[in-house]
Order: structure tokens, then sequence, then C-alpha cells
């Protein structure tokens, strides 16, 4: 099965070097001085589907500690240095938003999704595509066969067709989702309970699979069983923080050769 919640661990934002050689993140309250950003995001397919079909307009993403001192950081044993009524101190928010990679409102993310190019470039890398026209794994229809399928993660902005615009990010604890905020997510309502698509089932496994898996009585439920069946049981349990984010599709980005029917 492809990842489906656990691809934002290869994100890359922006970093700054110190004069000793130490690599360190830049905050977003920083980048954000000089206007608007942009940053690339990873989905997948039963994502990118319900980012274009409007039904997902949040994600959350695993915090992982990424300044020199975090909020966010453990003991040697694992256990947190602070308790969670002082990360969510609001006379804390600007030192909790410095291990924010993905932005602040008004900055835009670009979607990275699994892609092919036309057969006639396939010996190519994908730095060397010339702008064409691409196939995307979430879709269905024709897509050449003698060609190999790229990772998200070696998408070119040029042929990203999704672009989000954030309108908020907050920290939370990862079973704190609200039943809003499961819907948010793209989980919907169907005659069997809630969950994602409509008993389509994973690649590889006969429709009506994901219903029995992963139905819920409520959204939330439904969300903290999808969290479970893609990254275990110990990760739900583990309760993890997570980078809240929340944003509105604007206008697809038209990749080469793509016309917006069908984005």
């Amino acid at each position: 099965m492809s990842p489906i919640l656990s691809e934002e661990e290869r994100d890359a934002p922006g970093e700054q070097c110190t004069d000793a050689g130490t690599h360190i993140p830049r905050s977003p309250q920083a980048q954000h001085s000089a206007g608007p950003r942009e940053r690339p995001i990873l989905f997948s397919g039963p994502m990118v589907r319900a980012l274009l079909a409007g039904t997902k307009t949040q994600t959350r993403r695993i915090v992982k500690p990424r300044s020199p001192v975090s909020l966010f950081a453990v003991e040697a044993d694992g256990s947190p240095m602070w308790t969670d009524g002082y990360i969510l101190d609001p006379g804390n928010a600007d030192w909790r938003m410095r291990d924010n990679p993905y932005g602040q409102p008004d900055d835009s993310l670009w979607v990275k999704e699994t892609w092919k190019p036309h057969s006639i470039y396939a010996h190519l890398k994908p730095s060397e595509i010339p702008d064409s026209k691409v196939f995307y794994a979430a879709d269905e229809g024709y897509a050449p066969s003698n060609t190999k399928w790229w990772p998200s993660l070696f998408m070119q902005r040029r042929f990203s067709r999704l672009t989000l615009k954030i309108t908020e990010v907050r920290v939370e604890r990862l079973q704190d989702i609200s039943e809003e905020d499961a819907l948010a997510e793209g989980i919907q309502r169907y005659s069997d309970g809630f969950h994602w698509e409509p008993n389509a089932g994973w690649p590889g496994e006969p429709a009506g699979m994901e219903s029995a898996r992963l139905v819920g009585r409520t959204a939330a439920q439904a969300y903290m069983g999808l969290w479970e069946d893609i990254n275990g049981r110990e990760s739900l349990d583990a309760n993890p923080w997570v980078w809240a984010v929340s944003f509105e599709r604007v206008t697809p980005h038209v990749a080469p050769n793509q016309s917006q029917e069908g984005l």
C-alpha cells in the first residue's frame, strides 16, 4: 500500500547554514518577512483525489523538532521535556511555531504526487523532461504502460497541477481531532458509516475492503482508523503532536499541455 499520511517525512523546507556549517531550519516567521512563500508538499493518490474533489481542506503532519531549542524536544528516555499545557500556552506561540516547516496563512503549498511522462521521455531524468503532457497515478484512464511511475518526491514544480493556499496552522495532539476537522481531512459519510472513498478498496485489494477495515461510527473515529491503518497502532497510541494545516485550493495550476478539464 502506498503511504498516505507519512509522506510528509520527506518534505524539505528551506534551511540556513551557520558559519560552523550547522544547518538550522529557517522559521516560517523569519521567511515570511519577505512576503508569502511557496513550498512543496507530498500527497498520495487517495488524498489527491480528495483535493481535486474539494472534500479535503486540511492535512495533519507529525511534528518534528527542527530548531536548536524546541518545545517538542524529548529527554534521552523519550519522555517530553515540556508539558502539554506549557507547549500550548498562548505566550509560547512564537516559540512553538519555530518548528513549523509548512508556512503561515497566505503561504502556498504546491502538491507533489506520483506521475509519469510520455513514453518518448522514458529514458530521461525528471529534471531533463521537457514541458510536455504528464500522467498522474491518482487519475483513472490511459497512461503509457512502457514508462515507470515516478514517486511524488521527484515531481518538478512545472508538472504540479494543484496549489493550496494556507489559511491556518495549528499544533495539537493527534487524537484531539474534532468531528469537523475529521470531515475537513476528507472523511465522508456513506450509507455504511464514515470513511474515505466509497468502497473503492486499496490498490490490489477487492472493492469493499476499505469500508470493512476503515469504517467508523463518527468521522473522528474513521480518521483514527485510517491513521492506524497507515502508520500503525504504535503511532496512534503515541498520540503524537501534529501540525493541523488548513488550506483552500486555488485555481489549479495547469501543467504543460494539460487543460483545465479533468483537474
